[in-house]
């Protein structure tokens, strides 16, 4: 790959990344703020973050050249690859609150997040959004 695509790719990702995380972050707040325990509040952010995430990089960041759409496969992958992060993510907002309390996981939730944000462009272009695989049916 070109290093122009690679930077093109990486500064889409980080700007909707960027959006996600604000969402994500907001829901949670508001969530725990009303009395939702961390853990569900957490599972709702992300997963309403990762609908427009999803999206976004699906059809805007990783989009293959060729106009291929988002099929099943890669839904699947993205379902797994979001459960693996959000359990990572769940855990230390949940030791945080055991530790500090509450008001310190508003303060976590970010920096979880960009540092899960690390792993998650890995795992969406190369496990996610990949291209020419025959399990796709490509």
């Amino acid at each position: 790959m070109h290093s122009r695509h690679w930077i093109t790719q990486s500064g889409r990702y980080l700007l909707f990344g960027v959006l996600q995380l604000a969402l994500d972050t907001a829901i949670y707040i508001a969530l725990t703020s009303l009395g939702v325990m961390v853990v569900p509040a957490n599972v709702i952010g992300r997963l309403i973050g990762a609908s427009a995430g999803f999206m976004f990089n699906g059809r805007i960041t990783f989009a293959s050249p060729h106009g291929h759409q988002i099929n099943r496969g890669a839904f699947a992958r993205y379902a797994l690859l979001w459960l693996m992060l959000t359990l990572v993510g769940s855990t230390i907002l949940r030791v945080v609150e055991q530790q500090t309390g509450l008001i310190d996981t508003w303060y976590a939730k970010p920096l979880v997040e960009a540092s899960l944000a690390v792993l998650g462009f890995t795992g969406l272009k190369f496990f996610v959004f990949r291209r020419h695989r025959l399990s796709d049916g490509r």
